[in-house]
């Protein structure tokens, strides 16, 4: 892609990348080990997120290493994402198109703009 267009920004799914790692979490750990993520996708920036990441690792890399190993193999390509606004992250967060239009259908949004209130807004 960088060679076609290389001002092109490629940023990979935070869906996916959670949901690679928590392959390697057991049932009981899952609400932990997800909110230590959390913590990474949500962090205000850069420097942030990788003490997130380091922290991730120091609480659960030993049982869990494929969660470490599958952020830091992601990481290139997640950091991209850190660099938008927390209200912009919450609708690119995914590249899945199925999970972008129920977010817009649950805001009453399409493509063409947002209904609050009965007004449209096509600014959103």
């Amino acid at each position: 892609m960088g060679s076609l267009f290389p001002h092109t920004v490629v940023q990979t799914c935070v869906v996916h990348v959670v949901r690679n790692a928590m392959m390697f979490v057991s049932y009981q750990d899952r609400r932990k080990v997800a909110a230590g993520m959390r913590a990474i996708y949500t962090a205000p920036s850069l420097e942030a997120a990788e003490v997130e990441l380091n922290n991730l690792d120091k609480d659960f890399g030993r049982q869990y290493p494929g969660v470490i190993d599958v952020w830091r193999r992601a990481w290139n390509e997640f950091v991209p994402f850190l660099d938008y606004p927390p209200e912009l992250r919450r609708i690119v967060y995914t590249t899945n198109a199925i999970v972008i239009s129920s977010l817009l259908a649950d805001h009453g949004c399409d493509l063409g703009g947002c209904v609050e209130d009965g007004v449209v807004d096509t600014a959103a």
